[in-house]
Parts: C-alpha cells; structure tokens; sequence
C-alpha cells in the first residue's frame, strides 16, 4: 500500500482527479478487510454506503475492529449527506447506532513536525 496506493492517490488528489482517488481508496479499504482482516461489519458497510450515496472516497481509519469512516463529500452537499448515510447506518445496525456521531470537518493541513523553541 505504501508503495502503491498512497503515491498514486496522493498524486490522484494533487491532480484534482477524485474518480482516481476514489478508486484507489476503495482498494485500500478491500485490502483492510480482505487482507488485513480487521474491519468489523458496521465499518465495512459506512465506507461502502458512502460511496453508494454519493461520497468521492470513504474508508475506516482507527486500530482495526472499530474506529471510526471518513467520507469525502462536496462542502454544499455535505448536511442532506449526513443525513442520508446516518440514516442508512442506524437502519442497517439498530443496536448501538445511537452511539454513532456523523459530524462534517474540513480538510486539515498535511502531516507536519512540530519543533520545540
């Protein structure tokens, strides 16, 4: 992944090409569950209904067995999506989901060292 994917989504998303970064995304999200094993149901289904609903790219993030999904969305569809994906997941998984927050963040900085004065 860290030789393949990440390189090419990172250039996918440079380049402004969300079908290409979607598609890669989604392979990184197969090799979590088909590979790594450690995706559990309920994260499987987000980052696959995400991308039913509309989202450019969704995928787990955490420890495995849990964690939370992010979804990419346009900024003006963001709210009616939310809506959509955390009503899909609580009819999907009624038990617990009123555990589960669906909240929109912006694009952060990248990855960067924080050095000591």
């Amino acid at each position: 992944e860290s030789g393949e994917i990440i390189p090419e989504a990172s250039a996918a998303l440079a380049a402004g090409d969300l079908t290409a970064f979607g598609r890669l995304v989604d392979r990184s999200q197969r090799a979590a569950e088909d590979l790594l094993g450690n995706q559990v149901p309920e994260t499987v289904y987000l980052a696959a209904s995400a991308r039913r609903l509309g989202a450019s790219a969704a995928s787990s993030f955490g420890a495995g067995f849990g964690g939370g999904v992010w979804a990419m969305i346009e900024a003006d569809r963001a709210e009616d999506f939310l809506a959509d994906w955390g009503g899909d997941y609580r009819r999907q998984f009624p038990h617990g989901s009123d555990q589960a927050r669906f909240f929109t963040t912006p694009a952060a900085p990248a990855a960067f060292r924080l050095k000591q004065a």
